[in-house]
């Protein structure tokens, strides 16, 4: 900034946000008292002031490092189906940092998800996934997520081996049987807070290892089929009524009891700024 009159030379001042003498605004306007002050001689004198350049951060991303992750947790049984997995890893999903609609930030969400998704089975990097979409409703201004049909789960669940449903004991086992799709606040909340979801309202997640977040609980139902000597283990997947009922009764956000989709519990917080603009509000002078 420069300022120039008939009495004195040009003087050149630089200006830090970080040390002005007020923030306010959100820090968007800020107040320097400038040291040396800037004498004047009479009440009619001007000062032209002018900007010759300005540098900020990229601050007009409205997706950050802050929140641009999601973490996704499959949560299984043990292979015996005798309690809670506990060595389930979770599963990250991120996208690129910028200055997204909520319609472009749903894309680019969902083209991470169908990355994972798109991995073939017998890849060793192959991670299970079962939240296959996020969804807008443009009528409410909620955001869905939906996970894998629950025949579809089931079919994945049904393999060869011998279930006792006196012991509850299932063996010579090969496959997954799942007890929840969730979606982890333990490390990353900002992107779903962007979504609506308000994580103070959170509790337990039932899981192997202590985690926070939100999500659909499933109850598995487990029969034996087949032969004697060929059994067959067939499972298929209800959605938890009492904790759905638990969950939309809180208001923290919703589940489809049927399909198990849940929704956030407010509207996307998402704002998408095209321009940053520079103003000086004015001068004030000393005597």
């Amino acid at each position: 900034m420069a300022t120039t009159n008939s009495t004195f030379a040009t003087m050149e001042i630089v200006l830090d946000s970080r040390h002005a003498n007020q923030l306010r605004d959100n820090g968007s306007t800020a107040t320097f008292a400038i040291r040396e002050g800037l004498d004047y001689q009479s009440e009619s004198q001007c000062a032209n002031v002018q900007l010759l350049c300005f540098e900020a951060v990229n601050t007009i991303y409205n997706i950050t490092s802050k929140n641009n992750t999601i973490e996704f947790l499959m949560q299984s049984y043990k292979q015996d189906y005798s309690g809670l997995e506990t060595s389930d890893e979770p599963v990250q999903v991120s996208i690129p940092f910028g200055n997204y609609t909520l319609t472009s930030l749903l894309k680019t969400l969902n083209d991470a998800i169908t990355a994972i998704l798109s991995v073939p089975e017998d890849d060793v990097s192959k991670q299970d996934l079962f939240v296959t979409k996020v969804d807008f409703n443009d009528y409410n201004g909620l955001v869905t997520f939906e996970i894998i049909g629950l025949n579809e789960l089931g079919a994945l669940s049904t393999s060869a081996g011998s279930y006792n449903s006196t012991t509850n004991i299932i063996s010579n086992y090969e496959k997954t049987i799942y007890s929840g799709i969730y979606v982890l606040t333990d490390n990353y909340t900002g992107l779903l807070e962007t979504l609506g979801f308000n994580v103070s309202y959170l509790s337990p997640l039932l899981t192997g290892k202590p985690h926070y977040g939100f999500g659909v609980k499933l109850t598995p139902q487990i029969d034996l089929t087949g032969t004697e000597a060929d059994p067959i283990i067939s499972t298929t997947y209800v959605v938890d009524a009492n904790w759905a009922a638990t969950i939309n009764a809180s208001n923290a956000y919703s589940i489809n009891k049927s399909l198990g989709y849940f929704t956030s519990g407010s509207v996307a917080n998402l704002s998408y700024p095209n321009c940053i603009y520079i103003s000086i509000d004015g001068i004030q002078t000393k005597k």
